[in-house]
């Protein structure tokens, strides 16, 4: 909408030192009656724009945040679950362990008292069932090592397999903050 100037008759004086003070002043109301009105236009749809870019930035801000926030919930929960998962592995390892220590212990009090009922009868005997016991004992010592160190192996092997899982989500994690750079990155050069 442009204004219309009427334009009122001047004397040539007038019109003389209006020039001689601001001679830019009449083409700066000029541009504005001609183009004045396109300006605004503009101005106001670059405003708008400029609004809408603003509140879809927001809104992809929050959504990433929001995804982010929910992706760590769930690895967190991962985490504890597999945690608790290797705790409770451990502890049932290390029931069995006690028990089969205890059922050691027994099986070798019971070869004991074997050994001594046998060695009031012969001398010969004796020596010869201590020997077998001791043989035992070494064979059940050496077994009980082989679990332990079975165990031992598996506790570990299950500890790096949690080590890499958390290796691998943290890759993910840095994948998706490099993703968010590029994006935020390629959104700051498109203006």
């Amino acid at each position: 909408m442009a204004k219309k100037l009427t334009r009122q008759p001047k004397s040539r004086a007038a019109e003389s030192s209006e020039d001689g003070v601001n001679p830019g002043a009449h083409l700066e109301q000029v541009r504005n009656i001609l183009f004045g009105e396109n300006l605004r236009t503009y101005e106001e749809r670059l405003a708008r724009l400029e609004k809408h870019l603003m509140q879809e930035h927001g809104e992809l801000r929050d959504a990433t945040d929001a995804r982010f926030d929910a992706l760590e919930s769930h690895l967190r929960q991962e985490l504890g679950a597999v945690s608790t998962r290797l705790e409770g592995e451990g502890v049932t390892r290390t029931e069995t362990l006690k028990s089969l220590t205890r059922e050691f212990r027994e099986t070798l009090k019971t070869l004991e008292k074997r050994v001594d009922k046998l060695d009031d009868g012969t001398s010969k005997m004796g020596t010869d069932l201590r020997q077998h016991t001791a043989e035992q004992i070494k064979a059940l010592s050496v077994q009980l090592r082989e679990q332990s160190n079975t165990l031992s192996t598996l506790l570990e092997r299950k500890f790096e397999e949690l080590r890499t899982e958390k290796a691998d989500r943290m890759s993910l994690a840095a994948v998706f903050a490099e993703m968010a750079t590029r994006l935020s990155d390629k959104k700051d050069s498109s203006k």
